[in-house]
């Protein structure tokens, strides 16, 4: 897939994402199109700018706050402030400002230039011990990006960013990494909800006129959504078995509201 066609289909989903909730059909179709047109290899670079042109991820009230399942899990599982805490898929700073507001000593990381810029903006005069744009994968190649910093008291992967790791051997290594980087500390992962669904008949069919042209690049365990771009599908049966392969205990609070999550300890 050429630079050309990813940019073309990234300025046509931007234009599909503004239609909002009036076109959910377009959505529908539209992520159709995206999961049997991106290459695999190409999916999470097109997630990463997707989110960067995205309205849905800029800075204000309503998107700044914890949500009340996480401050029960920061509450159970994490040391107490000024305890060191390192955040990846930061975004524009919702969970740093508020840590940094809790008196913890935080280290973010993002791959998107533009939402470290804003984070730094909107965290104003609180003090920030790093802020580094780099991706899982960068941590994965060379964990000294981090290590003048470590070890730390606990590792928070920014909400949904862990299903953006979309090589399956990847999220191993990177949770063998933050064992290596934060060996007593709790790792906090969450996941979009992925509804179980039934693949109807009109989906059924444009699946083959995609396939019948040559378009095939559909696989069933990653998924597209407006808000949040290519993810993999997890639950806890799968979240679990990661567990067991890099040395974790994967615990599952039961929290009214919450997104699905995972406690690594």
């Amino acid at each position: 897939m050429n630079a050309f066609t990813i940019k073309l289909l990234e300025g046509v989903t931007c234009r599909v994402n503004g239609l909002n909730k009036f076109s959910l059909q377009l959505h529908s179709v539209w992520s159709e199109i995206l999961l049997a047109t991106v290459d695999i290899d190409h999916r999470q670079q097109f997630t990463e700018s997707c989110y960067s042109n995205s309205s849905e991820y800029y800075v204000s009230a309503k998107h700044m706050k914890l949500f009340d399942w996480e401050m029960e899990v920061i509450d159970e599982y994490f040391p107490k402030a000024p305890a060191r805490i390192l955040i990846g898929g930061c975004g524009r700073g919702r969970e740093v400002l508020n840590f940094l507001k809790m008196g913890y000593e935080v280290i973010c990381f993002d791959p998107c230039t533009e939402f470290i810029t804003d984070m730094q903006l909107h965290i104003k005069d609180k003090h920030i011990l790093a802020s580094l744009k780099c991706t899982y994968e960068d941590l994965i190649d060379d964990d000294s990006i981090v290590e003048q910093f470590a070890p730390f008291d606990a590792f928070l992967f920014g909400w949904g960013s862990f299903a953006h790791i979309m090589d399956n051997n990847q999220r191993d290594e990177i949770l063998r990494v933050a064992k290596r980087i934060c060996p007593n500390g709790p790792i906090v992962l969450s996941w979009p909800r992925v509804a179980g669904f039934e693949v109807g008949p009109k989906t059924k069919a444009l699946r083959s006129i995609l396939e019948f042209i040559g378009l095939d690049n559909h696989k069933s365990d990653d998924s597209y959504h407006r808000d949040s771009g290519f993810v993999k599908t997890l639950n806890n049966e799968i979240v679990s078995e990661m567990a067991k392969r890099t040395g974790y205990t994967a615990h599952f609070p039961k929290i009214e509201n919450s997104y699905p999550f995972a406690v690594m300890t």
